[in-house]
């Protein structure tokens, strides 16, 4: 052993196979920053023993593991961070390519992931890894980049083989927001492009993790209520996004990315898109410097569309047959 950069430490993800058993990881992620850390809690002896001090022992009740991972989105990696966040996913071919379709899984036990984490000193796998909370941000003049909260069990000793894939990345030249009428994504998706400067959609899944009498570690880690966020930022050059929110309009909304100077044949490009069948502008705001370019911040919320059946789905292209659960 030797000390360490945190530049050297990787991280992996895979798909569990049977919920709760680590897997070999599928992908190695190209991080920005990970904050992934072992977490306990400890109970104080506090018995009185004729003295003053007041603890006289200690132990370990609760063992888990959580952190932040960020990194800029890549065409074939974030398919399993997608996975972990939306449970559920399809894919079909698509020329020299494939879509992969997620859509939120209804069942309070979704798709698990295993989270491996290798750095100078140790090498983990932690099992039953739940994204807690999905970010993508696109930022002008920047990466398109991801901020995902994990929770897992506190991790078993392992052996890993670190490989990256080749895999293609997005800026925000690639990037655009849509709207289209209310219930009808591909509406949205048909529509032009409008002129922001930043968007983000956001994804809370209400994961908590369940501790039990007879062991220290997460029984289960639940997901549990879903709430569907977003922001989008934008010179302010007319009225109609401030209508939106005073007059309680819903629209429907696409926020995506394809680099398009990548071909995977036939003119098939890399890209991410979210379609939100149903957003309402719930906050709305305007910048007041007096020597800049006024904005408008608007804060969206996605609703459950019940025309559609869902709040949010996310479409992937790319060069990956598909997303399963690896080898244990």
């Amino acid at each position: 052993m030797s000390d360490y950069i945190g530049r050297k430490v990787a991280v992996g993800i895979g798909a569990e196979t049977t919920r709760g058993t680590a897997v070999v990881p599928a992908f190695w992620v190209r991080h920005l920053s990970l904050d992934f850390k072992r977490k306990g809690e400890a109970v104080q002896n506090e018995s009185a023993l004729g003295r003053r001090e007041k603890f006289s022992d200690s132990e370990i009740v609760k063992q888990w593991a959580e952190g932040k991972l960020e990194g800029k989105v890549n065409s074939k990696s974030i398919g399993l961070v997608l996975l972990g966040a939306f449970g559920t996913v399809e894919s079909a071919a698509n020329g020299a390519g494939y879509d992969h379709t997620f859509s939120l899984d209804q069942s309070n036990t979704p798709q698990s992931l295993t989270l491996a984490k290798v750095d100078g000193v140790n090498s983990r796998r932690h099992a039953l890894a739940m994204v807690k909370s999905l970010e993508v941000v696109i930022e002008t003049g920047e990466y398109v980049k991801f901020n995902c909260d994990i929770v897992s069990k506190q991790g078993e000793t392992s052996s890993e083989t670190v490989a990256y894939i080749e895999e293609y990345e997005f800026t925000s030249k690639d990037a655009y927001v849509k709207f289209g009428d209310v219930d009808d994504t591909a509406d949205a998706q048909g529509a032009t492009a409008i002129a922001v400067k930043s968007g983000k959609v956001m994804l809370d899944l209400g994961v908590e993790p369940t501790f039990e009498l007879g062991s220290t570690e997460p029984a289960e880690i639940h997901a549990g209520a879903v709430e569907v966020t977003g922001e989008i930022v934008a010179r302010h050059s007319d009225s109609t996004y401030e209508d939106m929110y005073h007059n309680n309009t819903k629209k429907s909304m696409a926020l995506g990315f394809v680099n398009t100077a990548v071909d995977l044949g036939g003119g098939l490009n890399p890209e991410l898109v979210f379609l939100l069948p149903k957003v309402a502008t719930t906050d709305y705001d305007t910048s007041n410097d007096l020597d800049a370019i006024v904005e408008q911040t608007m804060g969206l919320t996605g609703e459950l569309s019940t025309t559609s059946g869902d709040t949010v789905t996310a479409v992937l292209t790319n060069d990956q047959a598909e997303y399963v659960a690896s080898e244990s």
